[in-house]
């Protein structure tokens, strides 16, 4: 994943809903760019590497969706403004900014968020 792969909390998709997941008997948060509900209650999850992966109902303990606006990004390229949506709460931007960072050794810290305090 080169540094032009890597997923932004400050500019991504409008169709995304960030949110973070406790799943039972994990210990831990899982802080995700995206999630959704399908029609046989499972959860799809993308992290913040973008990679989906899917929760059964049963497992999920509850989710918490993540508080987002929208902002206007110009793309000089093309000459047109589109929209995005980024993170509105700074610490949990920049905490997803670290999640999207390469995964290094073999260590996968996308499934882990420090809880609120």
């Amino acid at each position: 994943m080169t540094d032009d792969d890597l997923l932004d909390p400050s500019e991504f998709s409008c169709q995304w809903r960030p949110g973070i997941i406790s799943e039972k008997g994990e210990d831990g948060l899982t802080f995700a760019v995206d999630t959704g509900t399908l029609d046989n209650g499972w959860l799809r999850v993308r992290d913040w590497q973008n990679r989906t992966y899917y929760l059964p109902p049963q497992q999920v303990e509850y989710l918490r969706r993540v508080k987002t606006e929208k902002v206007t990004v110009t793309e000089y390229e093309h000459k047109q403004d589109f929209k995005q949506k980024r993170i509105v709460n700074d610490e949990l931007r920049e905490e997803a900014r670290r999640l999207a960072q390469p995964v290094e050794d073999g260590v996968d810290a996308s499934r882990e968020v420090p809880a609120d305090d």
